[in-house]
């Protein structure tokens, strides 16, 4: 298992206290282990976080910036999280307490419960039913749902089918966070710290550059690409409309088409709070409030 938290990168202050949306009504919070609650206010506003009968006050830094972390609870709820500052209150509600998983990967994570359900009975017969325990959240600025069949059936297929089977399984609430996109290579699920600091990645790619010549391969593409516009230049010709494909530009030992780490922080760092997040986009050490993921390569 993966030990994920939630991250929201601040890029200005604002006067009201304000939350990330990974905060929102029906929300679900990790059993078992301290919850990080975070946001911004007034620079030097003391902020106060209350859950049931705990109760935890935090000062805005410079830039806005504040955090507290609420002790390990037991599985169960709902519950009411206020967020006092001097000028507002934020407050969500029907917040419960139990498993909180992350699935992540190409389309067979990305495909949704309306679509599979049409030729799985099964798969249909749970989209059909209401879970006031079982909580659903994408990725972006979207807030938590209720899992009923208006909502089932836009949801991750797996990953709805995995959450029902362990919310039966384990009687406790169980909320289900999805970010995941089809057809994409698994470089762009790493986040760049994890790709540099990798023994087992960076040997690959100085393997690779022992036999790679970056001047060959230009030059082949070269060829290549003069082939490709006498084709296109030929299919214009004959009338057609579907074009060859252009040949993609050689990379360096290492790089990939596109940034390292892109769909991982676009869908999974919204979910990791670092613990010194600064607005200029700099990364600390990670925090751990929500638990594991689910992940298909």
């Amino acid at each position: 298992m993966v030990i994920l938290a939630v991250f929201w990168l601040v890029t200005t202050s604002a006067a009201d206290v304000k939350l990330p949306p990974v905060f929102s009504d029906h929300a679900v919070l990790q059993r078992d282990q301290a919850v990080p609650v975070w946001g911004t206010a007034e620079p030097a506003e003391q902020v106060t976080v209350t859950l049931g009968d705990q109760s935890r006050t935090a000062t805005a830094d410079g830039g806005g910036r504040w955090s507290v972390k609420l002790d390990p609870m037991k599985a169960g709820g709902p519950y009411e999280v206020k967020v006092q500052g001097q000028k507002n209150a934020v407050q969500f509600r029907d917040v419960l307490v139990g498993e909180v998983w992350v699935g992540s990967g190409q389309s067979n994570m990305a495909g949704g419960v309306g679509g599979y359900a049409k030729n799985d009975e099964v798969l249909a017969k749970l989209a059909a039913a209401a879970y006031p325990q079982l909580r659903l959240k994408k990725s972006g600025g979207q807030a938590w749902q209720e899992a009923t069949p208006e909502n089932n059936g836009g949801f991750s297929a797996i990953l709805f089918a995995f959450g029902a089977r362990l919310h039966e399984e384990l009687d406790v609430p169980v909320g289900l966070m999805v970010g995941a996109v089809g057809g994409t290579p698994s470089g762009y699920w790493l986040s760049e710290e994890a790709y540099q600091s990798d023994a087992a990645c960076q040997e690959v790619v100085e393997k690779f550059a022992q036999t790679f010549s970056l001047e060959q391969a230009q030059k082949g593409y070269e060829q290549a690409l003069a082939k490709w516009e006498k084709d296109v230049e030929a299919a214009k010709q004959r009338g057609e409309t579907r074009l060859p494909r252009k040949p993609d530009l050689p990379l360096k030992p290492g790089e990939c088409r596109g940034k390292v780490g892109n769909l991982y922080e676009a869908h999974i760092r919204p979910y990791i709070r670092t613990e010194s997040a600064a607005c200029s986009g700099t990364r600390g050490k990670a925090a751990r409030p929500f638990k594991a993921s689910t992940s298909t390569p």
